[in-house]
């Protein structure tokens, strides 16, 4: 399940000006149902991942190459808790642009 386009403000860094991500998630469900039932809670979704997101710095996901790896996995963490069950079974970052 592909998910529309998230453009956030990053934690902002000591004596750094504000930096900004751009990134484009889909999420692996289980079934049709599951599918179905993401779609139609979208907006549960979307805010957890905002809300992770921004918590974070540009360092932090660019710093070493666990870096998106160990993202992906608080994405799915926290997409989960949110939601209330287990939702996503995983999340792949189609794109990813941090300026």
């Amino acid at each position: 399940m592909a998910l529309d386009e998230f453009l956030v403000n990053l934690a902002k860094e000591d004596n750094q000006e504000q930096q900004y991500m751009k990134v484009n998630l889909s999420i692996l469900v289980a079934d049709e149902e599951k599918s179905a039932e993401a779609t139609k809670n979208v907006a549960v979704i979307r805010d957890s991942v905002v809300n992770l997101l921004r918590q974070q710095k540009a360092s932090g996901i660019l710093s070493s190459a666990e870096s998106v790896p160990n993202l992906k996995k608080a994405l799915k963490e926290t997409i989960n808790q949110e939601y209330g069950s287990e939702i996503a079974k995983d999340v792949y970052v189609t794109d990813l642009v941090i300026q």
